[in-house]
């Protein structure tokens, strides 16, 4: 099977009633972020998928591409862009494939996303390997944009190609299953869980993964207001902690906790 180097080639002919070339998609709506194409000036033939927040800050949408793929065959995603108005793009932007099986809803699809970026220059890159499942027949390539009211983003060049599968290796995982005594104070919580996070952090975990609710769970138990009121605001004392030991340790860690919302 052979794939255009760069997807974006003839972004200048999207043709929205086919599924051939790039489409704007979001799940409602009112949730969608502004979708055009501007020329890049060196190459008439071509153009930037631009997506913006375009003032909303509940924004969710993205460009999509759908590209037959081979099952079990590895494919190197990358692209290339432009970017204003973004702090985190870890947080707000995600260009992630959607590994299709025929018309089977989303949800039963797998997913992979690209979660580094580096700096060439003018441009912000992002790339990684990934495997097709051996169940799907199609790569639905997209580039989400969420949560960025001020956001603007030019995509600039995209590909898929075939590649080396990646090395595999085994990883450590830390879990635990753990509620202080309640109802314990902010501080006296907070200490519990670093203490434990300690004890995990001893045996060199690649991932560590905490409860749901891990920063309030040995709180008293609150409702209304009063649950907002100790809900953690971003950044906070608990994800500092966690954000800390992660450095510590070197590894990644995963906690469900109550945020406040609009913080």
């Amino acid at each position: 099977m052979t794939m255009p180097t760069n997807l974006l080639v003839n972004s200048a002919h999207i043709d929205a009633d086919t599924r051939e070339g790039w489409l704007p998609w979001s799940p409602m709506p009112s949730l969608a972020p502004h979708f055009s194409l501007e020329k890049i000036s060196e190459d008439a033939d071509r153009s930037s998928l631009c997506i913006s927040g375009n003032g909303n800050r509940h924004c969710f949408g993205a460009w999509c591409q759908r590209i037959p793929v081979h099952p079990g065959n590895a494919y190197r995603f990358r692209v290339a862009l432009r970017c204003c108005g973004i702090e985190d793009l870890g947080l707000h932007l995600t260009p992630h494939i959607v590994w299709r099986r025929g018309e089977l809803p989303e949800e039963h699809c797998a997913e992979d996303a690209i979660r580094h970026f580096r700096r060439e220059g003018d441009f912000i890159i992002g790339e990684d390997t990934f495997v097709a499942p051996n169940n799907c027949d199609a790569a639905e390539v997209r580039l989400l944009l969420r949560y960025a009211a001020g956001a603007k983003v030019w995509f600039d060049e995209v590909s898929l190609t075939q590649a080396k599968p990646p090395t595999s290796r085994r990883i450590r995982v830390g879990t635990m299953r753990f509620r202080p005594p309640q109802s314990a104070t902010a501080e006296v919580h907070l200490q519990a869980y670093s203490e434990q996070i300690d004890r995990l952090g001893a045996t060199r975990p690649d991932v560590i993964v905490l409860p749901e609710f891990s920063n309030t769970a040995s709180l008293p138990t609150y409702r209304g207001i009063d649950l907002w009121k100790v809900a953690e605001r971003i950044p906070g004392p608990f994800c500092g902690m966690l954000a800390e030991k992660a450095r510590t340790y070197g590894c990644y860690i995963c906690a469900g906790i109550l945020e406040q919302d609009g913080a």
